[in-house]
């Protein structure tokens, strides 16, 4: 969301655009809550309650962060494993940032309006399992952008640069040099 708000904002300081399991506006957020709770094998202790208070930034504490995460992680992947591990790794619980940010930020976030004067060669990628930035997100995303290439991950989440971390990196470097050029 921070790119997307930069590259509309800067996009003459922008020679690319990396762009992962993301969207243009929040309006994915009850298609997102259907799919985790669609999803209730792989993460049985989640609920409507616990998702609204993830997306209306109501969280109570640290330890009520932590507990809400832990309870959805299961829906970011695909398979688990080792790319689990690593994101769980990679997680600092500030409940304050997450509620301010969800209550100030993504509550009014919506960039669709200017994506057409992005003419910044854009990757954008999207785990074809995602739940909470759903392929569709991704696939309007590079609809809006005049020089977008999308690429679907079939056998992830939302962190293909994770479950697939070879393809990513080839992709990524593959655009990369491509742009370049």
């Amino acid at each position: 969301f921070i790119a997307l708000l930069y590259a509309r904002r800067y996009p003459e300081n922008l020679t690319h655009l990396v762009l992962r399991d993301t969207a243009a506006h929040n309006g994915f957020v009850a298609l997102a809550k259907r799919n985790a709770l669609a999803r209730a094998r792989q993460a049985p202790g989640v609920t409507e309650a616990m998702l609204d208070r993830m997306f209306d930034g109501t969280v109570r504490d640290d330890e009520d962060f932590k507990a809400l995460y832990e309870a959805i992680l299961p829906l970011y992947f695909v398979g688990g494993g080792a790319a689990r591990s690593r994101k769980d790794q990679q997680i600092y619980y500030r409940y304050e940032t997450h509620n301010a940010m969800f209550r100030n930020e993504f509550s009014r976030y919506d960039v669709r309006d200017r994506l057409g004067e992005i003419h910044t060669p854009t990757l954008v990628t999207v785990g074809a399992h995602d739940w909470i930035t759903p392929p569709e997100a991704a696939e309007a995303l590079a609809r809006g952008l005049p020089r977008a290439t999308l690429v679907r991950f079939e056998r992830s989440g939302h962190s293909p640069q994770l479950e697939e971390t070879e393809r990513y990196v080839a992709t990524v470097r593959a655009f990369l040099d491509k742009e370049v050029t």
